[in-house]
């Protein structure tokens, strides 16, 4: 018995020390150190576990690949954390001269700089890769500097699911600068891409969610600025971009696209394909583009953009029926400030679309110009202005019917030329203009100074009172051409209006009144 007893003691005692042995802690989250600890940056991962940090110093280095086995390693440059903003040298660098390729997911590259080299995230899965503040100058793949994609043999899609490229600066590449293929959730913000020969940004092949490309700064790419098929949904804001060789932003899917400052581009500003159907495009800032400054072949929302110095601010065509365009200022384009074409053929029509609340001012030939097979009657144009453009605020070769462009301001009280009876700007035939902005007011004007003595209250004053309420209208016409519409709404309904109930009997200044209202109904068109 005691024999045993001792026996079970002992085993006790033995699994005890194994157990103790085997807990021993492996170090985690280590720091390992380049060169100081290991000579190369491909040593230092190839005894990395995940969740260490490796450290590079300054210097030069080769190229590396980080294994599917290594997830959630960072690897740091000298300059970590510091944005290049555009600079090639921020000094003191650490420098890869080959290519960097990360199979692994959670990875984090930050602070370095490479020379013809580019960064590959992908290759069967690697999700969540952060790169970031690093400098990338004339890389020399074709196919992107930092690239999301599958597999080597090709695409596969969701291999770089939740990729996050920020902050960095990419000189130079021989092809694209940022390019993603059939990833979801990608983030792509501040970056810096300059000068290089293809497309800055590219998301490709119609697959990809979630994607947020903003605040990149886009300088003289070869191709396109940011070009955009992936899935439908993106949210494509805030980016300056310039000197684009092609357009500076297209869609062939819908997306939101607001809040970019577009500038010297050689092609369109902004291009919606056909497949485009549904797009926002808003706040955005575009000149100088030497074709249109917006182009949509697909039905979009355009609204709070600002054209100018184009060749036509914007164009609707083809799949292009049901748009809206509300409240942008469209002004000194070369050609026309909104054209709505008739190329025939196999390409459809627009036959309707919404243009209210803008400004077109300062256009070479047109404020908005009606190609011959739109149905006139649907495209409906009201509360724009219609200031100085140089042959028509609006011509219409419409053949089936008239446009509808009632309630508009022509830049005076008098209303269009020379087919309407004023000296604001002129409309065509075809176009429907009446009743405008200010005609009610002339109308108004012309009553009062016809109205004898014996319509006003006080006779001793009508002279006065008379001329008060002639100065008053013609102050109301001066804020319609300034654009300044409350003070005009409100100079009507508490000035005008109650001076006329005050000095004009009573039937007398009822018509009158009447004239007022009219032109406030149109106004409210104006403020809504």
């Amino acid at each position: 018995m005691k024999r045993k007893i001792f026996s079970i003691l002992f085993a006790l005692v033995l699994v005890l020390s194994f157990s103790l042995v085997t807990a021993v802690p492996v170090a985690a989250n280590t720091d390992r150190l380049v060169p100081s600890q290991y000579a190369t940056i491909q040593l230092a991962i190839d005894a990395a576990s995940p969740g260490d940090t490796i450290i590079v110093a300054a210097g030069t280095y080769s190229g590396f690949t980080v294994p599917d086995t290594k997830a959630n390693i960072t690897i740091l440059g000298a300059r970590a954390d510091v944005d290049p903003v555009g600079s090639t040298d921020r000094g003191g660098e650490s420098i890869i001269t080959g290519t960097v390729i990360i199979k692994a997911d959670g990875v984090i590259l930050n602070g370095f700089k490479m020379t013809a080299s580019y960064v590959a995230v992908g290759y069967n899965h690697a999700h969540n890769v952060n790169i970031s503040y690093n400098i990338l100058e004339n890389v020399t793949a074709t196919w992107g500097a930092i690239h999301l994609h599958g597999t080597a043999s090709g695409p596969s899609y969701h291999e770089a699911d939740g990729g996050y490229i920020g902050y960095n600066t990419i000189s130079g590449a021989a092809g694209h600068g940022i390019w993603t293929v059939g990833n979801d959730n990608v983030v792509i913000e501040y970056n810096h891409v300059l000068d290089v020969t293809g497309t800055a940004i590219d998301c490709l092949n119609h697959v990809g969610t979630g994607i947020v490309i903003r605040n990149n700064t886009i300088t003289d790419p070869g191709q396109k600025g940011i070009n955009y098929w992936a899935e439908a949904g993106a949210v494509i804001s805030n980016n300056v971009i310039s000197g684009t060789g092609w357009e500076a932003i297209c869609t062939d899917i819908a997306a939101t696209i607001t809040g970019n400052e577009i500038s010297s581009v050689n092609v369109q500003g902004i291009r919606l394909f056909d497949g485009a159907g549904g797009s926002t495009v808003s706040g955005n800032t575009i000149s100088n583009a030497f074709y249109e400054g917006i182009q949509a072949f697909a039905q979009a929302t355009i609204t709070g953009n600002e054209i100018s110095g184009c060749y036509h601010g914007i164009q609707i065509r083809k799949y292009a029926t049901g748009t809206v365009i509300d409240s942008n200022n469209i002004h000194d384009n070369t050609y026309h400030g909104l054209e709505i074409p008739n190329y025939g053929g196999s390409e459809p029509d627009v036959t309707a679309a919404s243009i209210t609340n803008n400004t077109f001012a300062g256009n070479g030939y047109t404020g908005i110009k009606v190609g011959g097979g739109a149905e006139g009657k649907d495209i409906a144009v009201h509360f724009n202005e219609f200031i100085g453009n140089g042959i028509f605020g609006v011509e219409s070769v419409t053949t089936s019917s008239d446009v509808d462009a009632e309630y508009n301001w022509w830049g005076d009280c008098s209303g269009p030329g020379p087919v309407g009876p004023g000296s604001g700007d002129s409309v065509s035939a075809n176009v429907l203009f009446d009743p405008w902005l200010g005609k009610a007011l002339c109308e108004l004007r012309d009553a009062i100074a016809a109205l004898p003595v014996e319509d006003f209250n006080n006779q001793k004053a009508w002279e006065d009172q008379q001329q008060a309420l002639l100065d008053k209208i013609d102050a109301v016409c001066g804020q319609f051409g300034d654009g300044a519409y409350r003070g005009a709404l409100n100079k009507l309904q508490h000035d005008v209006i109650k001076k006329l109930e005050k000095w004009i009997v009573s039937p007398s200044n009822e018509p009158l009144i009447e004239m007022v209202n009219a032109e406030i109904q149109i106004l409210n068109g104006f403020l809504q």
